[in-house]
């Protein structure tokens, strides 16, 4: 029930994991099949983007690229994205388990590494839940999905990169992944409103990770 409580009850989630010792393996095997039906959706618009991607990189060395080498190189590239479509919320849900054990030490957490893991773990199904539906409108034609305020601005008032990363930032799938998590893990603490803040923090140091590059990208 925890799968599905994640989404309508994640204190019950949070209580639930508290007492429990194992981790759910299933949860790994979850998310990791999630991943791959999210790729799966959009697998024809990645190609897409593959291909304009390696074209414009010949045309700017002034070389011309054969339909055999586009071929090969296309199916390179889509192996590699296949491993990291795989591979990224793997490590990325264990380093965020990890900060967010870490944090919840120094306000006396009661829960252990392994449970932090498994309830980040459940809050991610929301992530990924969000991931397919956006493919999934993508791949039924419908263009500039977005559920976040960036929907909102037009492409002549567009207001930068990093404002445009910002805004994106505020994913409607995102808040509800942070929302549940915070109210999941004030089962692991004695005081609720610190659950808050050990959200907030992470939700405010992820944001930064997500735009802060943004600066760095040639303009």
């Amino acid at each position: 029930m925890d799968f599905l409580n994640i989404f309508i009850a994640p204190a019950k989630v949070g209580q639930n994991v508290l007492k429990k010792k194992t981790f759910p393996w299933i949860l790994l095997v979850a998310i990791i099949f999630l991943s791959l039906i999210t790729f799966a959706l959009s697998m024809q618009q990645t190609r897409e983007m593959v291909i304009q991607q390696l074209k414009r990189q010949y045309e700017m060395m002034g070389q011309q690229l054969t339909a055999s080498a586009l071929e090969s190189m296309i199916g390179i590239t889509m192996i590699s994205a296949l491993v990291g479509v795989v591979l990224s919320p793997i490590v990325l849900w264990f380093l965020f388990s990890l900060v967010l054990f870490l944090l919840g030490g120094f306000r006396d957490s009661e829960g252990s590494f392994k449970q932090t893991l498994t309830l980040v773990g459940y809050c991610n199904l929301i992530s990924a839940l969000g991931g397919i539906i956006t493919a999934g409108l993508m791949m039924a034609g419908i263009q500039n999905v977005d559920f976040s305020p960036a929907l909102f601005i037009s492409a002549e008032a567009a207001p930068g990169l990093l404002v445009t990363s910002l805004l994106q930032s505020f994913n409607l799938f995102r808040i509800w992944k942070y929302v549940a998590l915070g109210i999941a893990y004030g089962s692991f603490m004695e005081k609720k409103s610190s659950a808050v803040t050990l959200t907030v923090v992470l939700f405010v140091l992820s944001t930064a990770a997500m735009t802060v590059p943004v600066l760095f990208m040639p303009k």
